[in-house]
């Protein structure tokens, strides 16, 4: 099954959260699923890091963990027929993942 890794890395954040999302989207893609990396912020040279790997990262341009974030983030994983979203960071707080939980797919 397909899955969506929805995570950030700046300054702000830092890599920590990308490279836990790169881990389960190495495992994924040894088990034969396809994993897409969406995010907000991240460097150019994680997102070349991400894309050497043969994953897919489409940059949205919202507010990290609002409501257009969410909604962005269901779109792509609608598009891409995701089954799943993983979300890491602190930023995706109860509002986030009810706008998730509601579009039926399911969140991690």
């Amino acid at each position: 099954m397909d899955i969506i890794m929805r995570c950030d890395a700046d300054l702000e954040t830092g890599l920590g959260h990308l490279m836990r999302s790169l881990a389960l989207a190495q495992y994924a893609k040894e088990e034969g699923s396809k994993a897409v990396f969406v995010c907000c912020a991240v460097p150019e040279n994680m997102k070349k890091r991400l894309e050497t790997e043969g994953l897919v990262v489409k940059i949205i341009d919202s507010a990290k963990g609002s409501r257009e974030d969410a909604c962005a983030t269901v779109k792509i994983a609608s598009d891409e027929g995701a089954g799943w979203i993983v979300t890491d960071g602190y930023h995706f707080g109860l509002d986030y993942q009810e706008e998730i939980k509601q579009s039926g797919i399911k969140l991690l």
